[in-house]
């Protein structure tokens, strides 16, 4: 698994050298830019990996907050996360899942501001605020998803207002198999959210689903679909319990990474070196690199085994019998997938 993690941070340093910087290269590794029927094509040729670029992490912080004991201001329940503001503040969302709603604001130098939130469902309350990001000045907007409520704070003023979120608006431009969408949504400005939606495939007995991509504008009720992501097919297999299915290890992903400053949603497989987006014009892009296949071993099949088998030893839901048979069903890959997330 090491291994297999180090080619794919090389791989994402890689894509992002291309980017940024072509000084190291030959005319013939440059990335070609093309068209093809309205898509702008991007793609990446094989890089000499001594001639990339690589980032370093320094081991001193530049700056740290937090404290163990002390201020209650600088002590962390769990850190659901951290954005910095244009104006140089630094919030962090302190909490995670069910108790992610409170917004701590800090300066530049990491001194604390000010806190906004509790939990709750009145005005300035949150039950689980799943996204935020910068508002514009001192402020943020966040989804509160069970609350189903865009909120926007700030420093100076606490609690400014709120917007509800009605799933069934979106669905009616998504259509009504739309499932989890305020969940995963990411607000763009006005009216514009980027949407990843879980549908069931239906009469499907291994309960397959389908995910797929979207730039909407609620307001002008009008969808730019990106992508769609079928689960790959279980393989049933009858355990003392009752039936389950397996599906093959390894199994490629969707993923997905949300451009706020240029309103664009980009999604991908993992097991596919290839990343398509879309803009809030519609106009599309497509990222394509070459990238080395990482080799599934014996050795990484062993780890997988002894993985099934400690996570089942001990569960009442299965006995060693079982567990011989889930994994005698499983299909092994022949390589790792190119990248796990984006």
């Amino acid at each position: 698994m090491d291994r297999h993690r180090h080619t794919t941070l090389a791989l994402l340093f890689a894509v992002a050298a291309c980017a940024r910087d072509g000084s190291d290269r030959t005319s013939t590794n440059a990335p070609m830019i093309r068209d093809s029927a309205g898509v702008r094509i991007v793609e990446n040729t094989a890089v000499d990996p001594a001639k990339v670029a690589r980032w370093a992490v320094d081991t001193v912080p530049s700056l740290t907050i937090g404290t163990t004991e002390g201020d209650s201001a600088y002590e962390f329940a769990s850190i659901g996360g951290v954005q910095r503001l244009p104006n140089g503040m630094i919030v962090v969302l302190n909490g995670r899942g069910e108790a992610a709603f409170e917004f701590r604001f800090y300066d530049i130098a990491g001194k604390h501001i000010v806190t906004h939130g509790r939990h709750g469902q009145g005005p300035g309350e949150y039950r689980w605020i799943n996204f935020f990001g910068p508002a514009g000045g001192d402020s943020v907007i966040g989804v509160d998803f069970p609350n189903s409520r865009l909120n926007w704070v700030s420093a100076s003023s606490g609690f400014l207002r709120s917007v509800r979120l009605d799933e069934n608006g979106f669905r009616k431009v998504l259509g009504n198999d739309a499932a989890g969408v305020l969940e995963t949504m990411v607000p763009l400005g006005d009216s514009l959210y980027a949407i990843i939606a879980i549908r069931e495939m239906p009469n499907d007995p291994s309960h397959r689903r389908t995910t797929t991509f979207h730039l909407l504008d609620l307001a002008a009720g009008k969808s730019f679909d990106l992508a769609r992501h079928d689960d790959p097919p279980g393989k049933p297999v009858q355990l003392s319990t009752g039936e389950t299915s397996v599906r093959p290890i390894n199994t490629a992903q969707a993923s997905h990474v949300v451009d706020r400053d240029r309103r664009r949603v980009c999604a991908a497989v993992t097991s596919t070196p290839r990343l398509d987006c879309i803009d809030s014009k519609g106009v599309r892009m497509s990222i394509r690199w070459r990238a080395e296949a990482v080799p599934f071993t014996a050795e990484d099949r062993s780890a997988h085994e002894e993985l099934i088998r400690s996570s089942r030893r001990g569960s009442r839901y299965a006995n060693e019998a079982d567990v011989n048979k889930l994994i005698a069903a499983l299909e092994w890959p022949e390589t790792h997938n190119f990248f796990n997330a984006l």
